[in-house]
């Protein structure tokens, strides 16, 4: 184990000493850059799982033997909590899906309107800006 700390340290001091060299960047981009670019990738709920994946692997047995069923009941809930999330968003992709397809079947010419019509409700409103040579008030531009 005390190897396992000698080497930790060894590539700490050539990551903080000496970070432009060749073996520097390299462990920079090993052990730093990819790693957070896969945690800013990884999703919320992902995120939480490998949390409390890791709070097990560093209790280890200890934690399962303390606490028991009790932890699988947890791991039990966040189970159930994310198939009931996966059920609900595909129940409610589904039904807009189905709502689309009958639009479209019933009266296609309505539902190209209605594209239309959200369409033009996303685009940006154009605002007027004043011109910069506007310096007079309106009565003199008036009467120019």
């Amino acid at each position: 184990m005390a190897m396992f700390y000698g080497l930790c340290v060894a590539l700490f001091l050539v990551m903080r000493f000496a970070p432009l060299t060749p073996y520097g960047a390299w462990l920079n981009r090993r052990l730093v850059a990819e790693p957070l670019a896969r945690l800013a990738d990884m999703k919320r709920h992902r995120l939480i799982y490998v949390v409390l994946l890791a709070a097990m692997m560093i209790a280890g047995g200890e934690m399962i033997l303390l606490l028991g069923p009790e932890v699988l009941a947890t791991y039990a809930v966040y189970l159930d909590a994310v198939l009931v999330t996966y059920a609900l968003a595909a129940v409610a992709m589904a039904r807009n899906s189905l709502r689309y397809t009958r639009l479209r079947v019933r009266k296609g010419g309505r539902v190209r309107r209605l594209l239309a019509a959200r369409r033009r409700r996303q685009r940006p409103a154009e605002r007027v800006r004043p011109s910069a040579n506007d310096d007079y008030p309106v009565a003199l531009r008036l009467a120019a």
